[in-house]
């Protein structure tokens, strides 16, 4: 499947009375979020949808979450980061062992 989930937001102030259950549904704020499993299709349904009339003389305006690039950027960096911190672990446990073999061979 590739959605994963779809999030749509609700405006408090925007209230219509249901005529079949006689009920108070909040309306959409115009704003949802939609998560896919696969990339590719991510990038499909933003270049499909966007821009797309439904109905009158307004498009859908669709495109990536900017928070979500701030957070794959974010995380690129912790991992470049654990990664320097990792190979340097790796070199000073090389240097430790090539020590320790030049000293057991001088005795």
């Amino acid at each position: 499947m590739a959605i994963k989930q779809i999030k749509v937001l609700r405006d408090e102030t925007k209230q219509h009375l249901s005529e079949a259950t006689g009920e108070m549904l909040k309306l959409s704020s115009g704003l949802a979020f939609c998560e896919f499993s696969d990339p590719a299709i991510a990038l499909y349904a933003v270049r499909f949808l966007n821009n797309l009339q439904l109905s009158g003389n307004r498009g859908l305006i669709v495109d990536f979450a900017l928070e979500d690039a701030r957070k794959m950027f974010k995380r690129k960096m912790k991992l470049e980061k654990f990664a320097k911190i990792a190979d340097e672990k790796k070199k000073e446990a090389r240097t430790e062992r090539r020590k320790e073999k030049r000293s057991t061979l001088q005795y």
